[in-house]
């Protein structure tokens, strides 16, 4: 059995709010539409209506918020160098198997460029985990007094995130990053793994991930609920 050892506490404020607007606007919204619920049961037209209210105002809650601005914070001992980036990928891998249960244990690897491998059969898959935000002060602050704290709309946020994103990829050469899988590492700072932010950064970068060549990118949070696929 494996246990994971709490090093860090990460207090997210508005966020899970945000979070729940966008998904439950969806699913009522998609079950006031289909009109029935999620368990198949017929729903009657009153109820698909008042549903489809809710869903609607559920949305726009979501929509004001993206634009408000969320506080974090954290503390804690400040990580350390590539310190987690094996229990990450780790549970990106478990993640994955979800889909295709042949992914080994991922093993940390002497590659510059990669920060460790999984094998499914023929298949290599090459990690590289880096932490979100990518702002070496926030860091330094954790440091320096074991707390930190960060405040931005879902905007904001999804910004630090294509930030993250373009500084491995201007770093790596196109074949090396056709190979990577890029983890973003926000199990300190889960709310850059959010439903709103993570909506957010598809809306306004979702077409430049293509280009960037990466095999996959991920953001991956402290719970799986919170792993989200960018690219």
């Amino acid at each position: 059995m494996t246990i994971w050892r709490v090093r860090r506490t990460s207090h997210v404020r508005i966020a899970v709010i945000l979070d729940a607007c966008f998904t439950y606007s969806w699913r009522i919204t998609s079950q006031s539409r289909s009109g029935r619920w999620l368990t198949g049961c017929p729903m009657s037209a009153t109820k698909a209506k008042v549903f489809a209210s809710l869903g609607l105002v559920l949305g726009l809650l979501a929509l004001i918020s993206s634009r408000a601005a969320v506080s974090y914070d954290i503390a804690g001992d400040a990580p350390q160098h590539e310190e987690g980036a094996l229990e990450t990928a780790q549970l990106l891998v478990q993640k994955l198997r979800e889909s295709q249960a042949g992914w080994s244990e991922p093993a940390i690897v002497d590659n510059a460029d990669v920060d460790c491998e999984s094998r499914g059969g023929a298949d290599t898959l090459a990690l590289q985990v880096t932490r979100v935000p990518r702002s070496s002060q926030f860091w330094q602050q954790l440091g320096k007094t074991s707390t930190a704290s960060g405040i931005g709309s879902a905007d904001d946020l999804a910004d630090e995130l294509m930030s993250a994103v373009k500084h491995k990829a201007g770093r790596l050469p196109s074949a090396q990053r056709a190979r990577l899988a890029l983890v973003l590492d926000a199990r300190d700072t889960p709310v850059f793994a959010t439903t709103g932010v993570v909506a957010r950064f598809s809306g306004l970068y979702g077409n430049d991930m293509a280009n960037l060549g990466f095999r996959c990118i991920w953001v991956v949070g402290p719970t799986v609920q919170l792993f989200r696929q960018l690219a």
